[in-house]
């Protein structure tokens, strides 16, 4: 003879236990296929002052960048635009003591000229390139990008009269897709 235990009006016994266990989940939990559009309907999004359900985003919603209450994952903050794509500083005997997603092996091609290698590259050339330099006074050189590929970038550094320059520390930083 077999014990019949009952659990929440499901008959669970030893002869049939998993056709048992099956209604027995779905009395408890509801039907699978509904239990997304059930958790939808009665969830609320987490904000700075309600607690509730947050979500994060994914590549492609960072890099439209057009949602307010996505949160974001370390991993996936570089894909927004509006985080750099690469950095580095270097000194004009290319010493790089900072690099991301720069090769630290920068070249000078001459006076005020360097090349700088991308470890990942960029999807186009439609990249935005702030650069500048200082010497140990503290007078600037200003910076351009003055050839970039989607590998690579040759950043150039003038003084104030317009003369290519060398200085004791150089900038870099660059926006685009990757």
């Amino acid at each position: 003879m077999t014990d019949t235990v009952f659990v929440n009006t499901v008959t669970v016994t030893d002869d049939n236990w998993f056709n048992d266990l099956n209604r027995l989940h779905y009395t408890i939990f509801g039907d699978p296929a509904n239990v997304s559009t059930a958790f939808t309907a009665i969830k609320q999004p987490a904000t700075s002052t309600i607690a509730g359900v947050l979500e994060t985003a994914v590549q492609s919603e960072m890099e439209t960048a057009s949602s307010n209450a996505l949160a974001v994952t370390p991993g996936l903050q570089q894909y927004h635009p509006a985080h750099p794509k690469a950095a580095a500083r270097w000194s004009s005997s290319t010493t790089v003591p900072f690099a991301y997603n720069i090769s630290t092996t920068i070249v000078k091609v001459g006076t005020g000229a360097y090349t700088l290698k991308f470890l990942n590259n960029f999807t186009s050339s439609n990249v935005v390139v702030p650069v500048f330099g200082c010497d140990d006074t503290g007078s600037l050189c200003v910076g351009s990008a003055s050839t970039l590929s989607i590998s690579t970038c040759t950043v150039v550094f003038r003084d104030i009269l317009g003369n290519l320059a060398d200085a004791a520390n150089f900038y870099a930083a660059f926006y685009g897709d990757q």
